[in-house]
């Protein structure tokens, strides 16, 4: 399924739960506070993204290091971008050369409804009427933030918050999301499609520049 909301250019890998693998002393220093069923999902998405890696480095990609920037987010090898996502039965990873590629998103979330609760902190009462009337769970609305969010710190940008994108058209196969933050970085147009699919219980959006 993720395979469809990238370009041949990007590498795509993911699983449906965690898989065995090796993390370098530098990772592990990442995640060393960290319970176990975090430590296993974060060597699932590192080794997911060294199988992308291989797809361009070959061997070398074992020896890849994928550490951590101060927003979080993964810090790729030089000359290359990518991203990476896991929730409760999805993990995805998704990297480009530099030259193809700008910038990654992906984002994975289970198919269901956001607790009402959390809905005004993260959706308008218009994108919400947009999803409705597409009749998508409004974690959709969510999820395409979440990627567009990790493509603009890909392309330098500090932090978007969720009223900073706004969802404005959802059709059956991408959301057109309207960047309206005063500063945008170099490279990222005011309006991106975010593509998305559901299927087997899971919401998957993807964006990439």
């Amino acid at each position: 399924m993720p395979r469809t909301l990238f370009p041949d250019a990007v590498a795509v890998r993911w699983s449906t739960g965690d898989v065995p693998g090796k993390l370098h002393p530098r990772e592990q220093e990442l995640i060393r506070s960290a319970v176990p069923s975090r430590v296993a999902e974060f060597r699932t998405g590192r080794t997911l993204a060294r199988e992308c890696l291989a797809e361009f480095m070959g061997p070398a990609a074992a020896d890849a290091v994928i550490e951590r920037h101060p927003d979080r987010s993964p810090a790729w090898p030089k000359g290359y971008c990518g991203s990476i996502t896991h929730c409760t039965g999805l993990r995805i990873a998704v990297v480009a050369r530099r030259g193809d590629v700008s910038a990654l998103g992906v984002d994975a979330e289970p198919a269901v409804e956001l607790p009402p609760e959390a809905v005004p902190e993260l959706l308008t009462t218009e994108e919400c009427r947009l999803l409705a009337e597409r009749g998508v769970p409004d974690v959709l609305g969510f999820s395409a933030k979440e990627s567009l969010y990790k493509l603009w710190t890909g392309m330098g940008g500090g932090w978007l918050g969720f009223f900073e994108a706004r969802i404005a058209n959802v059709d059956g196969r991408a959301l057109k999301v309207e960047v309206t933050s005063n500063t945008r970085p170099c490279g990222v147009p005011p309006v991106i499609d975010i593509g998305y699919r559901i299927s087997g219980g899971h919401v998957v959006t993807g964006a990439w520049l």
